[in-house]
């Protein structure tokens, strides 16, 4: 390198220089001193060269279109800032930094990111550079003297499903004096920059971190966030996964006080746990006198529940552990004797636990409390009453209960039924596709549903793959098998499409669900109309088109991109000359976009979402009309959705698919809710979180995911406020923000990359009279 060369040649003439006028005991330290200098400076410009020539550069990435930014949300040309916080992660890579920056209404605004040659972005999961440009912002929010004007803990994915780092940052008001972070057993203090940002950054996610910031005021006091975390007293879990909670719980009797603990939900439970619809495992509940020390030792082993079996507390299809837990009666120090465990106490309550891996056995276990040890079971029930000593079940795995209890498929196949139809060209050029039909038959350990006999007739549809096979193809160019059976096939009574003509199945498929504007590139069109059909035709994409019937008059058509959204029916003409009309899927959805929707950009870049009041279908309505409502049925009712914007339509995006679907992912039909607001209650808040479960241990699948690290699965927080609230303040287990409802409707919306497995939503809705009111949410137990 000639700029190295050079600085060694004047080096040299430097120590020469000094040689000449000192001693040579002198001239010899000074030489080496040079070398040592040269040598390191070589080692760090090596390091430097090397870092420039591992990271790439790529495209910036693509800032939101400016009617899916609110004014609020969207900074100011002119007013952005580096904060020079230069913070190093732990997964190495250039430095983090917080460029904070004016929105169009004056809020604080803030976004973080990598420094790489000047500018802010993020180092991909591929390591290229993309830059972050300035006209968007992570959030915005209006400045605060006291507190916090933004705080927020992100997390940004690893190479895998469960790692990564946690980045905490935020802006501090003028009247905060310092900001300390606690998180992983330590605490620091952090540094303040020109625009009042802070910054720090931990590994794993937020959900493991449960970072919080506290502000030390220049006028006395502080203030307290917590992210993720609601303040619980956690106890490690053995495999280092979602930890436990543990807390003092009310007694049925004023001289006794309870202890009571569960498992807390997060990406990195080995169990069902994971899963946000699955309640986690609970211990029950045990007491003992106040002021006096008791414990409880007990395995838990892991089982199906049945249906209507009451359950004192419910541990299911969890794995084994062996749990300790009490109150320590006043005593500072709990020791678990027998084996190694690590002891959470609740300092305020003193309620304790301790979780050990199902195979050791709870007899073999004691426990020390200050100067008093205890063994097994000393704790009484609810009302006091005395507990026979548990058994000690055999240690199982979750695997060996669920083989063995396994609930039976619902849809049996009846084997030799299997028949193929004719094949459909592919209008994108892949490979042909193809229906497959079958009979099944419901279990008859399965309750059958009102109206329908136990017989089916079934379909699916996929490309022609090797051999026999069919697959779907899914984004990222990757594929997957279909089978026939569950969950591939889709099914009718025979009974039932003798009476009705069944609605098609419209197959809408994109070049890149991700994008902004994904491209639909085939409509996919398959249905089965049952036996005893002479002829049938496909109405909506242009000229009726005769449909060529395959084995129980199933169907395909593999349609140009076009017709992507069009109201596609199927005329059939019964054997016995009936003539039946089918409803669209289109028709059939549960929401509609009425007024212009509140628009909010997608984490990744993909599709906008969207939320507002809309209209259902006339059939929406009548299936939801009560017995009691008399005269004639309403054509339409509102109903308040929340989807995304697909070619100017709602549609909804299907996880690791390169699918869209016709209507919202979730609505309220029937009534948007305004009728339940007051000025007491002035919001209403929904939170609809989901972990994309495809994406769990095969990592990012999209360019967007590897480009800006984001996290799958998504949260959605939506809802309708009275005309009367001008703002609303949401601090979520991520970040605090504040959002302006829609003047029209009242509705607004968030969205999040990721699930939010505990900590709880605040929502501060702010009045035109002045008045405020709390709303909280918590998440810890959904």
């Amino acid at each position: 390198m000639r700029i190295l060369d050079e600085l060694g040649d004047e080096l040299s003439r430097a120590a020469h220089d000094a040689e000449g006028r000192r001693g040579a005991g002198q001239a010899r330290s000074l030489r080496r001193t040079v070398l040592f200098a040269l040598l390191g400076l070589l080692t760090a410009t090596g390091v430097a060269v090397a870092a420039a020539a591992i990271i790439k550069r790529g495209d910036p990435l693509p800032t939101p279109r400016g009617s899916d930014v609110p004014p609020e949300l969207t900074p100011r040309a002119g007013t952005a800032v580096l904060n020079g916080l230069n913070v190093t992660a732990p997964d190495g890579g250039p430095v983090w930094d917080v460029r904070t920056s004016r929105s169009r209404t004056g809020a604080v605004c803030a976004t973080v990111g990598q420094v790489f040659d000047g500018e802010l972005g993020i180092v991909g999961l591929d390591g290229t550079f993309h830059a972050l440009r300035a006209g968007a912002a992570d959030a915005c929010s209006v400045a605060q003297q006291d507190g916090f004007t933004l705080a927020g803990a992100r997390g940004f994915r690893g190479r895998s499903g469960t790692t990564g780092i946690t980045v905490v940052s935020g802006v501090a008001g003028r009247g905060v004096r310092t900001v300390r972070v606690a998180a992983a057993g330590s605490s620091r203090p952090l540094q303040l920059g020109p625009g009042r940002a802070f910054l720090a950054i931990f590994t794993g996610q937020p959900d493991a971190v449960r970072p919080r910031v506290t502000a030390t005021l220049a006028g006395g006091g502080s203030r307290t966030l917590r992210f993720a975390d609601t303040g619980q007293t956690l106890a490690a879990d053995p495999s280092g996964g979602a930890p436990w909670a543990v807390e003092a719980t009310p007694a049925r009797r004023p001289d006794l006080r309870c202890v009571v603990g569960n498992r807390t939900k997060g990406p990195d439970s080995p169990t069902p746990s994971r899963y946000l619809g699955l309640s986690t495992a609970q211990v029950p509940v045990r007491c003992g006198p106040r002021g006096t020390a008791f414990v409880a030792t007990q395995r838990f082993v892991p089982y199906v529940p049945r249906v209507g079996v009451p359950y004192a507390f419910f541990w299911g299809p969890n794995v084994s552990r062996t749990i300790v837990w009490g109150a320590t009666g006043g005593a500072q120090k709990v020791t678990v004797l027998g084996a190694s465990a690590k002891v959470a106490v609740d300092r305020a309550t003193g309620a304790f636990m301790a979780v050990l891996p199902g195979q050791v056995d709870p007899r073999r276990l004691s426990v020390r409390i200050g100067n008093r040890t205890l063994r097994g079971t000393t704790a009484v029930g609810r009302r006091g009453q005395r507990l026979a000593t548990p058994p000690v079940p055999a240690w199982r795995s979750v695997a060996s209960v669920l083989a063995a209890q396994s609930q039976p498929d619902p849809f049996r196949l009846i084997a030799g039924t299997v028949e193929e139809g004719a094949d459909a060209e592919d209008v994108a050029g892949g490979p042909a596709w193809s229906i497959r039909t079958w009979k099944a038959r419901i279990d008859a350990r399965t309750n059958a549903p009102r109206g329908y006999g136990r017989d089916l007739l079934c379909f699916a549809v996929g490309q022609r793959g090797t051999g026999n096979s069919l697959r779907e193809p899914l984004d990222g160019g990757r594929t997957r098998a279909v089978g026939a059976g569950q969950p591939d096939g889709r099914c009718n009574g025979p009974d039932w499409l003798a009476t009705h003509p069944a609605v098609p199945a419209v197959l809408t498929y994109v070049d890149d669900p991700g994008a902004l504007e994904p491209k639909p590139v085939r409509v996919v069109v398959a249905g089965l109309l049952g036996d005893n059909v002479r002829s049938a035709e496909l109405l909506g994409a242009g000229a009726p088109r005769a449909l060529a019937l395959g084995p129980h008059g199933s169907f395909l058509l593999v349609l140009d991109p076009r017709f992507a959204g069009a109201d596609l029916r199927v005329r059939q003409v019964r054997a016995t000359g009936a003539v039946r009309t089918s409803r669209s899927e289109v028709s059939e959805a549960a929401c509609r976009i009425g007024s212009p929707p509140v628009r909010v950009a997608d984490p990744d870049g993909g599709p906008t979402w969207i939320a507002g009041i809309g209209t259902t279908s006339a059939s929406i309505v009548q299936s939801i009309r009560r017995p009691s409502q008399r005269g004639p049925s309403p054509k339409t009712a509102p109903c308040r959705y929340v989807g995304r914007l697909v070619g100017g339509r709602l549609a909804s995006v299907a996880d690791g698919r390169a699918q869209v679907y016709p209507g919202p992912g979730s609505a309220a039909v029937g009534g948007t809710g305004a009728n339940f607001l007051s000025p007491g209650h002035p919001v209403i808040v929904e939170v609809r979180s989901a972990a994309d479960q495809t994406q769990r241990d095969t990592g990012p699948t999209t360019p967007a995911q590897i480009a800006r690290r984001t996290l799958p699965g998504r949260t959605t927080i939506t809802g309708i406020a009275l005309k009367s609230v001008t703002s609303i303040t949401l601090r979520t287990p991520r970040d605090v923000r504040t959002l302006v409802p829609d003047p029209r409707s009242g509705v607004f919306l968030a969205v999040y990359d990721g699930p939010f497995y505990g900590g709880e939503i605040v929502a501060t809705s702010h009045q035109r009279n002045g008045r405020t009111v709390v709303k909280r949410v918590p998440l810890s137990r959904r």
